[in-house]
């Protein structure tokens, strides 16, 4: 099985996304541990925006797209999907609210089910919850919770913001600021001051009467 980080999403590019060579590195230490996955970088080299029809033409040999099914049903969507959909078969892990079947509908070919226990896990409810300030032991593997940690990430996923703060702007991530992302939370303009002095004003935080605006980005050092 091998598992091909994206390069450049083209149909995220409004989206903030989690730097190429951090998300290479997390699939190559959450891969480690099974003599039968394989990480293949090509996408990540590749310059321009990914388009999947690409990787399959660089490949030889036949291929099956593993995809959740939400993924999947939105095939219709790709670059050159027609194309796509006529070279490889699709494989799917049926993913809440979204079956199987309505992926065939989605893209007008029969799929087959890769049959495990179903789980709710997102990479977005990941995100949102290191951001609050958890740790995502659990919800990845461990080596992958371990370097998440070490690296502090910082997120301007505006969905992850919310989780987080309760507040538009900029989550922060790391041990160093997950007391900053709790201060915004309770509103207490005397705790974004002591933060805005501590962050050598890296962030500009503007307080008014009964919310605060954070603008800006800076990642914990």
């Amino acid at each position: 099985v091998q598992f091909i980080p994206t390069g450049d999403p083209w149909q995220k590019a409004d989206q903030y996304v989690t730097e190429a060579r951090l998300r290479l590195a997390m699939t190559h230490l959450a891969a480690a541990e099974h003599a039968r996955f394989v990480v293949n970088d090509v996408e990540i080299h590749r310059a321009g925006p990914t388009y999947t029809i690409d990787t399959v033409e660089s490949l030889p040999g036949d291929w099956v797209l593993i995809l959740g099914s939400d993924a999947a049903a939105g095939i219709p969507t790709w670059h050159r999907a027609e194309d796509l959909l006529e070279q490889v078969d699709i494989a799917v892990v049926e993913r809440p609210g979204v079956t199987a079947k309505d992926a065939e509908r989605a893209i007008g070919k029969r799929v087959r089910v890769i049959q495990m226990p179903p789980t709710e896990i997102s990479s977005t409810d990941i995100r949102a919850h290191v951001a609050a300030g958890h740790s995502p032991r659990f919800l990845v593997p461990d080596a992958v919770a371990d370097f998440i940690g070490v690296n502090r990430f910082a997120t301007r996923d505006p969905t992850v913001v919310k989780a987080a703060c309760g507040v538009d702007g900029f989550a922060l991530l790391g041990p160093a600021l997950n007391k900053f992302a709790h201060a915004l939370h309770g509103f207490h303009a005397e705790l974004v001051e002591e933060a805005r002095v501590f962050l050598h004003r890296t962030l500009i935080v503007e307080v008014a009467a009964d919310q605060i605006l954070v603008r800006g980005l800076f990642l914990a050092g």
